[in-house]
């Protein structure tokens, strides 16, 4: 069976009616979305098969503590998706709103927690694509993002091919820093610096922090700027990660 995604003109209404929808958003009743969503005109038949899956939904306050194994479960459930289908809104929309509205519900409360947030920003944040720019929508999307961290750090050669993800996900600053550079669509890179952090966790026995990240971070985005990343292997990001923070350890 294939997906029905959301067609153009039901997302843009769904997208224009966000603010005057954000009570329902707040609501455990998902009634009203699953009456949009069932209108035939409303959605398309795609060329994504569709699949028997369940996200695990947090349990306490800490709400990023099943993401890693999300992503996995995610990724492994719909191996269609290609990158190139990854871009498209509509795809990710109608699972935040149809399949997984239960999971973004819970994971992704539209509940106002900074100064800098809003109801709506929430909503069309984690919802739908809300920047001008497809990696950064990917980036912040509720289920997308999943599927990225996964996507970008699967490595088949590993007893588990998810473990690099599960190092991604288990700090947000680690998404927020590594996703949000310059270098963060090489894969080498975004692996050797995970390999790097595993390593480091291992050998002290305690969590990288959030400093060498985002310093490492920024030394990348300095490099880049002068000199080729492209070029570096797998084994000399993490050679260069796990030299510049071990003094952090």
């Amino acid at each position: 069976m294939k997906l029905h995604l959301l067609n153009d003109g039901a997302l843009r209404k769904l997208k224009h009616s966000v603010y005057s929808n954000i009570s329902k958003y707040q609501s455990d009743d998902s009634s009203w979305i699953e009456s949009y969503l069932a209108e035939r005109n409303n959605t398309f038949i795609s060329k994504i098969d569709d699949a028997d899956v369940e996200l695990v939904l947090p349990r306490n306050e800490d709400r990023k503590e099943f993401d890693g194994v999300n992503a996995k479960l995610f990724h492994s459930a719909f191996p269609g998706i290609s990158a190139a289908m990854a871009t498209d809104e509509r795809l990710w929309a109608t699972l935040c709103h149809g399949k997984f509205y239960t999971y973004m519900h819970t994971r992704w409360p539209v509940s106002v927690t900074q100064r800098t947030q809003s109801f709506d920003g929430i909503v069309n944040q984690r919802y739908f694509f809300y920047r001008g720019d497809p990696r950064k929508s990917i980036e912040r999307n509720g289920l997308s993002r999943l599927w990225l961290s996964a996507e970008m750090t699967y490595d088949p050669d590993r007893d588990d091919p998810y473990e690099l993800t599960k190092v991604l996900l288990q700090n947000t600053n680690f998404v927020f820093h590594l996703f949000g550079r310059k270098f963060s669509s090489n894969k080498q890179i975004l692996q050797g610096t995970l390999e790097a952090v595993l390593a480091l966790e291992k050998e002290y026995g305690k969590p990288v922090s959030k400093t060498p990240i985002t310093e490492y971070g920024r030394r990348l985005n300095l490099i880049g700027g002068a000199s080729l990343l492209d070029l570096w292997n797998k084994e000399e990001a993490e050679k260069n990660a796990y030299d510049f923070m071990r003094p952090f350890m």
